[in-house]
């Protein structure tokens, strides 16, 4: 089936609305109560949803949305990112390009726009590495028992704490100035489409559940950490036993980190708190200590795509001396493809430049998927080389790129899109 003849990639009309949310429900496997359709309208990032239209029907087949999400990358600039999100392909459509043709125009649509990156939550693992996305580093889940020890931190107790039914007006601004001030590569800035997702809730998806609560937790005025929550009633043998699930946190000083957690873990009636989105060398597992049993499951975290390799690697400062060739592979976006030379000092910018020799005389070979991963320095050059993923045609040569990609933090994202 050609796809040219049978569909075409357009930005949906205002109002046809309700068909792209009729067609993510058939994707994602949810649905849309009467009345609710101003709110589910707040989840969907309508700047950058396009869609699949079948021709000969004019039937939405297929559709992706992205957000504005300015990203740290290592070394602590923020560069201008497209956050691909909802992306669905009806059932009834599959195996035809849809889903193709649509990452494609993203690429497209986030390039005009300024992005010189892509960044995704991969729902599906082994769709996206073949458009050249790649996992920045691993993510946890955490399961913490009720009144953990945690240790104390100078300043801590002084903070002041707020605990409130949230409200879109009232708090959103807080959860979009903490996000903007976080500084781990990979953590992005929110803007009000992202603040949707977490502030304004569909009643029918909430059910009988309690209505989302945040802590906040301010220096004086000055907000410095927030956390959204919701507690599932529990009791078991006349005991209560509340899970309480947290969705994004985020502090801005250790003293925050260890006051926002002290809040979380000693709710009234709770047993444990879970909560996601936190990297490896999170402050949280240093406050707590030896934490086995706390880490209730490991998996892949964001996934990036770079789209201007030269603005990237530019962009970046790096943690080694390094001068090194690499020869690049990418079949969707081959103004990316060639060979380059990196040359950077340790704690600075680097040079990045295409050298006119052959593909097989560059130190290295990397396909842009592997580039894209080991970009934020959480996979590491090294453990792809060890693992055979890498070539290396000049000894020492993925070592010393690993250095100089690698940073003092681990990568991770600060919330979910």
């Amino acid at each position: 089936m050609d796809f040219d003849s049978t569909y075409r990639i357009v930005t949906p009309s205002e109002d046809r609305r309700r068909d792209v949310n009729e067609l993510l429900a058939m994707g994602f496997a949810e649905g849309v109560a009467a009345g609710d359709e101003p709110i589910a309208d707040a989840h969907v990032p309508w700047r950058f949803t396009r869609v699949a239209e079948e021709i000969a029907t004019g039937r939405y087949r297929g559709d992706y949305g992205a957000f504005e999400m300015p990203t740290i990358v290592p070394g602590g600039a923020r560069v201008p990112n497209l956050g691909l999100t909802i992306v669905s392909v009806h059932p009834g459509h599959r195996r035809r390009g849809i889903l193709s043709r649509l990452i494609r125009d993203h690429f497209a649509v986030a390039k005009r726009d300024g992005a010189i990156m892509s960044t995704l939550w991969a729902a599906e693992q082994a769709i996206y590495g073949r458009f050249g996305y790649g996992m920045i580093g691993e993510c946890l889940e955490l399961s913490v028992g009720r009144g953990v020890t945690l240790a104390p931190v100078e300043g801590a107790d002084a903070l002041s704490v707020e605990i409130e039914t949230l409200e879109p007006d009232t708090h959103g601004p807080i959860l979009s100035h903490l996000a903007a001030s976080m500084d781990r590569p990979g953590s992005a800035a929110m803007d009000a489409e992202v603040l949707g997702w977490y502030t304004i809730e569909l009643p029918h998806a909430r059910g009988e559940k309690e209505p989302r609560r945040v802590v906040v937790v301010r220096d004086g005025d000055e907000p410095v950490a927030v956390a959204t929550f919701r507690r599932e009633s529990k009791w078991e043998g006349g005991v209560p036993g509340d899970v309480v699930r947290v969705g994004f946190h985020a502090a801005i000083t250790p003293a925050a980190e260890r006051r926002l957690w002290e809040v979380l873990t000693t709710i009234d009636l709770s047993g444990k708190v879970e909560t996601d989105m936190f990297t490896p060398d999170h402050p949280l597992l240093r406050l707590i200590g030896p934490h086995r049993g706390v880490v209730k499951h490991v998996y892949d975290g964001i996934w990036a795509r770079l789209l201007d390799v030269e603005a990237c690697m530019a962009a970046r400062a790096y943690g080694a001396d390094a001068s090194v060739t690499f020869s690049l592979e990418d079949e969707v976006l081959p103004e990316n493809a060639g060979v380059w030379r990196l040359t950077c000092d340790a704690g600075e910018g680097g040079r990045i430049q295409r050298v006119d020799i052959p593909d097989t005389e560059a130190d290295l070979a990397l396909t842009i998927q592997q580039l894209s991963s080991v970009y934020w320095g959480g996979v590491t050059v090294r453990s792809l080389h060890q693992a055979g993923q890498i070539d290396e045609r000049r000894a020492g040569a993925a070592a010393e790129l690993s250095r100089a990609l690698q940073g003092d933090v681990m990568p991770g994202a600060n919330f979910h899109f």
